[in-house]
């Protein structure tokens, strides 16, 4: 059987079998991977989150699995950050303040956070940076960056 040549953009290219979780960290439940758009990354400062609270919706991310807002138990999420409960719980009030909505079900003792009012000042930022960035290149119809 023949098999294809690793692409050298591939994500396993890039950072290696162990980190990638192609292998033993599947089976453990610790594989795979999140995307999360460049904009985030680069934007989440300017829609005044800290380093902190952006960790905090990447773990979020990771435990959204549909078009359903994500859900997640505070234990588990305080686990996985390292952090107390009551910390975590901090984070939470502070997103809120900042626009993301959540609701605690106490029967499953989880939270549904809906980030849907977030990612719009995200999409603000990004339009913003965009037309900075063309008045920078001076020209209307310059390409957007990807």
């Amino acid at each position: 059987m023949l098999r294809k040549k690793r692409s050298e953009h591939s994500i396993t290219a890039k950072w290696g079998e162990g980190l990638s979780g192609v292998a033993q960290w599947r089976r453990e439940g610790l594989g795979g991977f999140v995307p999360v758009v460049r904009s985030f990354l680069r934007l989440y400062s300017q829609v005044g989150l800290s380093p902190t609270e952006a960790m905090f919706v990447l773990h979020l991310m990771d435990s959204k699995w549909d078009t359903n807002h994500p859900t997640v138990r505070t234990k588990i999420l305080a686990e996985r950050m390292n952090v107390s409960v009551p910390q975590l719980k901090r984070y939470i009030r502070s997103l809120e303040s900042k626009g993301m909505k959540t609701h605690y079900v106490a029967s499953k003792r989880w939270h549904v956070f809906d980030m849907s009012a977030l990612f719009v000042q995200f999409e603000e930022a990004a339009q913003k940076a965009r037309q900075v960035r063309r008045r920078q290149v001076g020209n209307a119809d310059a390409p957007e960056e990807e």
